[in-house]
């Protein structure tokens, strides 16, 4: 009752006037529409690329030109990575790199042969069902405490510290991290070299009834011109909104603490995205009537060269420590779309509330 099933399309948007608009996934229907020169080295490049040329494969560059050839990677697979992960194609692992990369025959859906909703009313009711449920089953929740200090002795943790009060932790429970694995593993007392890419959110309220092109849920672009990587329009996927009138841009922004983007006063950087997205051509200046943003900084783990070994060695340090798991997007260093998070969290619960060899309490405190 909360969701609401869809089939949605995507495009990356190209072009010094941002007009070009190319099908993605790919498929060969959408490229042959491509011109004659750019569809003609496609073909060719395909057809010569060598069977052993991924194992070769030493970064992402090398390892999708060989899946897509020189002309796809450059179109679809380099400048968009780059300016998602703030890092040269060059320098991110073949690991990084998808390890298949379909071309379909017709036209296909961003989600090509996989059930895809979106929440009626967005996502905020899916977590507070979510809430309601761990308070049902007797869980506590508490909110804006955050976590200061985690006590530890003798491979144990003894406390826990939070801005208002303090959690004393016993030798046989479990305690479940989800924190950012590089803010847990200074809570333990150690450093580390892993960093994550974040993302800043603007939600423009906009006084159209639509803004996105029919045929397109989500618009990417690679150019540098312009801040943003992703425009979504919610109202498109049938998530309801207050009015018929009006229409809500989600507007996402990568960034890196620190960086010059993540300095920004947020009424300036608020007035050049908006300015930017007229630059593309979708709105004018008086249509937005609101706009907030929200910034995470803990999004996209980066995998640049030599990060695995800098990762185990973090593993290493939180598995010692007997009663912590360390779980979820950020807690494992891993990036996933929501429904592989649910799954996981599923099972690790059930593996809880079991006793028996194969549960977690069997295996890490036996």
């Amino acid at each position: 009752d909360l969701l609401i099933e869809g089939k949605y399309w995507a495009k990356n948007v190209q072009g010094k006037n941002f007009d070009k608009f190319y099908d993605y996934p790919l498929s060969w229907e959408s490229i042959s529409k491509y011109p004659k020169e750019i569809k003609t080295n496609i073909i060719n490049e395909i057809n010569a690329i060598s069977p052993d040329s991924k194992a070769k494969a030493s970064n992402y560059e090398e390892y999708i030109e060989a899946l897509t050839g020189k002309t796809l990677r450059k179109m679809f697979f380099e400048r968009y990575p780059e300016k998602l992960w703030g890092i040269s194609v060059k320098d991110m692992t073949a690991d990084w790199a998808p390890k298949r990369v379909n071309i379909f025959d017709k036209k296909a859906l961003f989600f090509e042969g996989q059930w895809t909703a979106v929440g009626k009313n967005g996502a905020g009711p899916v977590y507070e069902r979510i809430a309601d449920e761990i308070r049902n089953s007797s869980g506590d929740i508490y909110l804006e405490n955050q976590i200061t200090k985690i006590e530890t002795s003798n491979g144990a943790i003894t406390e826990i510290c939070t801005v208002d009060k303090k959690i004393q932790v016993g030798n046989t429970d479990v305690v479940v991290s989800s924190l950012p694995i590089v803010s847990l593993i200074r809570m333990l007392g150690h450093s580390t070299k892993l960093k994550y890419r974040g993302v800043m959110i603007f939600y423009l309220d906009c006084m159209k009834k639509r803004i996105l092109p029919k045929d397109a849920h989500w618009l990417y672009y690679d150019s540098k011109e312009v801040y943003f990587s992703r425009i979504t329009e919610p109202k498109q996927m049938k998530v309801n909104v207050p009015s018929s009138e009006k229409t809500l841009l989600t507007i996402e922004v990568p960034f890196t603490v620190g960086n010059e983007l993540d300095k920004k006063d947020i009424g300036e950087i608020t007035k050049e995205i908006i300015e930017q997205v007229e630059k593309i051509g979708l709105i004018t200046k008086s249509d937005v009537v609101d706009a907030t943003m929200v910034k995470e900084k803990f999004v996209y783990p980066l995998q640049y060269q030599g990060y695995s070994k800098e990762l185990a060695r973090v593993n290493s340090i939180i598995g010692d420590v007997k009663q912590l798991y360390s779980l979820g997007l950020g807690g494992e260093f891993n990036y996933a779309d929501t429904q592989i998070i649910f799954e996981k969290a599923f099972d690790f619960a059930k593996s809880l509330t079991i006793d028996d060899d194969v549960s977690i309490r069997g295996i890490k405190m036996p």
